[in-house]
């Protein structure tokens, strides 16, 4: 969960992507320990987002990234503490570096979805979810499509179920 720009390099080799989508994240519990969890909470929700930026600049053409952030970014979560803290810096990563990079045809935009039917959710809530208030993933593809395609960048998109 330390990848670096140069492993993503090396992996693909001759292959430079139109369209970069992060949705990989991790969640511990605070009771896992803050300062024992804080590196690979953060590497994975955090800074494996500017990793990939820094990857779409070494491919020096036209880009749309997607990252995923969390309902959790907008609001502490008890007991999520750091997954939190993570997802609402890299709410802060585009809104901050999205012009710059779109100068660069680097177009960074970040979908922002409350709870969607996954394993990461149903260990988190153990079982306890109430499933009328998920988000299937067929609920944020209009808007990975969307980010994947436009020329727009610097957008946090909320998505609620029924919205």
């Amino acid at each position: 969960y330390n990848i670096t720009t140069k492993d993503i390099v090396e992996y693909c080799g001759d292959f430079k992507p139109d369209i970069i989508i992060n949705a990989a994240a991790f969640s511990a519990t605070d009771q896992d320990g803050l300062l024992d969890i804080f590196d690979k909470v953060f590497n994975i929700n955090l800074k494996s987002n500017l990793v990939l930026i820094e990857y779409a600049k070494y491919l020096e053409k036209k880009v749309n990234i997607v990252l995923f952030s969390s309902s959790s970014s907008t609001r502490g979560r008890e007991n999520i503490t750091l997954y939190s803290a993570a997802k609402a810096g890299l709410n802060s990563i585009v809104e901050s570096l999205a012009e710059k990079m779109s100068k660069h045809k680097i177009y960074i935009n970040a979908i922002i979805p409350e709870k969607i039917n996954t394993p990461m959710i149903q260990k988190l809530h153990k079982g306890n979810v109430k499933y009328r208030e998920l988000l299937d993933v067929e609920d944020v593809i209009d808007a990975v499509l969307h980010c994947s395609i436009a020329n727009t960048f610097g957008e946090l998109i909320h998505i609620r179920k029924g919205l």
